[in-house]
């Protein structure tokens, strides 16, 4: 996961780190409910690391920059996702 978002290899310590800040009962796993609250807790910075994806990822189909999503663009997006999402699900599958 910090691969994606930082674009690098995280070190031990970060891991080590990122993983007490995640496994908050300390189980030595990550649940589900652990995994959702941490990508949707505030860090340092005020915003969450999915903010950041959020705002990435709408920066990326906004064009034009207007903070909003046109139609042509909701599309691109979508069918971008969905190629992902089927892609990911099935890797054989040819486009």
């Amino acid at each position: 996961m910090f691969w994606l978002m930082e674009d690098k290899e995280p070190d031990s310590m970060r891991m080590f780190g990122e993983m007490e800040a995640i496994d908050k009962d300390g189980s030595g796993t990550i649940d589900r409910i652990e995994f959702i609250s941490y990508l949707l807790s505030k860090r340092s910075s005020g915003f969450s690391y999915f903010d950041f994806e959020l705002r990435k990822s709408f920066s990326k189909f906004d064009k034009d920059k207007d903070g909003r999503l046109e139609e042509p663009e909701l599309v691109e997006f979508l069918s971008e996702f969905y190629t992902n999402e089927l892609h990911f699900c099935n890797p054989d599958q040819k486009e």
